[in-house]
């Protein structure tokens, strides 16, 4: 289960650096989300799942899952917003301070993905250097150009957000009696 939902974070991470417009990526995200969303019932509708006592893990994909799906969302009004900035020679200055913060965050969610695969009882936050991009991104979104294009600064804010917002994963040794 760690790995299915490792390989969407990978994804999502994946989508943001660089930032590129593809036709069928929204769809693929849905399919991806599913296909990770049947594993999780399947597993937990398991026999020596269920007799385990492995509810909070249970609850802990779940909210992940739940998080990545609001994930996929914020990212594809991310991307459309971007294609339409980066197509504007008035907008490169947004774009110009998104990509430090999209380049930084993929960094951190790939770093979360590999240790939720790894290592789940050290799951690094996602955020070590995201405060002060966003930081330099608001004082830089002050220049009138910038301005222009505040949608576009504003849903890369909610994407980190988002992606903050991220919980830890469960105390594998209490809960992961069955070894999913």
């Amino acid at each position: 289960m760690r790995h299915s939902l490792a390989s969407l974070f990978e994804y999502m991470a994946e989508r943001m650096h660089p930032v590129v417009w593809k036709t069928n990526t929204h769809a693929e995200g849905w399919l991806k989300l599913d296909a990770t969303q049947k594993l999780l019932a399947q597993v937990a509708l398991e026999p020596n799942w269920r007799s385990n006592d492995n509810e909070e893990l249970t609850l802990a994909c779940q909210l992940l899952l739940g998080k990545l799906r609001e994930i996929h969302v914020a990212l594809y009004r991310l991307e459309t917003e971007y294609a339409r900035a980066i197509g504007d020679p008035k907008l490169r200055h947004a774009v110009m301070l998104a990509n430090p913060v999209l380049q930084t965050l993929s960094a951190e969610v790939k770093r979360y993905a590999q240790a939720l695969q790894s290592e789940p009882g050290n799951i690094p936050a996602i955020d070590s250097q995201l405060s002060q991009l966003m930081i330099d991104m608001q004082q830089g979104s002050m220049d009138t150009e910038a301005f222009r294009n505040r949608a576009l600064l504003l849903r890369t804010g909610e994407l980190v957000a988002l992606f903050r917002s991220v919980p830890g994963w469960p105390d594998d040794n209490k809960s992961n009696v069955s070894g999913v």
